[in-house]
């Protein structure tokens, strides 16, 4: 049904009067803002489902019908003008209501297609974003290999380099050492050869002494002087005791004296042709640098000096007057 406007007095005209085609175009002019808000409500309204907003569509038209049949009972009839005139609006408003269905679908697609452009380029993104992070990764573990590889490496020249210097440094010591164990040898062969010919020339000097005064010796003796005088400590003659005694030793034998002073005064004379045996270091003596003389008689005489060398004088000079 349509209904003409408050201020128009028009009578209103009754769909049950118009061509089928009219009503049905009526109807659907009535279904159009309905079904358009039905097919951008989505757009508007994301949480309502297609399908409510259809079936919502379909049950405001019928109640408008129902109503619009009551009341055309009691509108009063039009002209064949005015409801050309109302066709024709009827006819604009379902174009402009097409068209703006059209705009709206049109409008649908694109931003569908334009949220399917997000979402592949979003998407690409991602997939851009996470080839960058696993390159990046790779590089890293790359850079990370290389790193520890450089690093190993360094460590592995730098021990070989510490065991090079070690080595170097052992083998400096070796031949330091060596150098040393070396001169050390050769000062010891030098001092050993120095005091080998030190001492061979002490024992030729010492011979060669021996020699003059041996000669000394002889030359006094066949003289008849003294031979070799001085001091010695003497046990003997019947005594156990020791006593310093100045002696002289000529041709004829061994003269003991007091003193120096008493040199003309002889205590006891041990003649060389009594002399049996000359004993050096005997036991009975317990001191060093001794010897014994054994006479015919059994008797015997003990005689020390401080050093060796008075006692192998004095016993040189005793040899020789029992070589005669």
């Amino acid at each position: 049904m349509l209904v003409a406007s408050p201020s128009n007095s028009s009578i209103v005209l009754s769909t049950q009067e118009l061509p089928v085609d009219v009503a049905e175009e009526e109807q659907s002019v009535r279904r159009a803002p309905v079904l358009a808000a039905a097919i951008v409500a989505p757009a508007a309204q994301p949480s309502m489902s297609d399908s409510q907003n259809r079936t919502e569509a379909l049950r405001l038209p019928n109640a408008e019908a129902r109503a619009g049949n009551g009341a055309s009972e009691l509108a009063p009839l039009r002209t064949a003008e005015e409801e050309a005139e109302d066709r024709r609006l009827i006819e604009e408003e379902l174009k402009q209501r097409r068209v703006e269905e059209e705009h709206a679908r049109w409008r649908a697609a694109e931003e569908e297609e334009e949220l399917r452009a997000q979402d592949e380029e979003r998407l690409r993104f991602e997939a851009e974003a996470e080839r960058v992070r696993q390159e990046e990764e790779r590089r890293l573990a790359e850079e990370a290999r290389i790193a520890d590889g450089e690093r190993r490496a360094e460590e592995q020249r730098l021990a070989e380099e510490a065991e090079r210097l070690r080595l170097e440094e052992e083998e400096r010591t070796r031949r330091a050492e060596e150098e040393m164990r070396l001169l050390i040898e050769r000062q010891r062969l030098e001092r050993q050869l120095r005091e080998e010919e030190e001492a061979r020339q002490r024992e030729q000097a010492r011979l060669r002494e021996a020699g003059e005064r041996k000669q000394r010796l002889m030359q006094a003796r066949d003289s008849g002087g003294v031979m070799l005088s001085g001091t010695v400590n003497v046990q003997g003659g019947g005594s156990m005791l020791w006593k310093r005694r100045f002696f002289q030793v000529r041709g004829s034998g061994l003269e003991l004296f007091k003193g120096e002073a008493d040199a003309d005064q002889p205590l006891d004379t041990v003649a060389s042709d009594h002399i049996v045996k000359i004993t050096d270091n005997p036991e009975e003596a317990l001191v060093p640098h001794s010897f014994k003389l054994t006479l015919k008689d059994d008797d015997e005489y003990l005689f020390y000096y401080n050093t060796e060398e008075e006692k192998s004088r004095l016993v040189e000079a005793l040899v020789c007057t029992m070589r005669r």
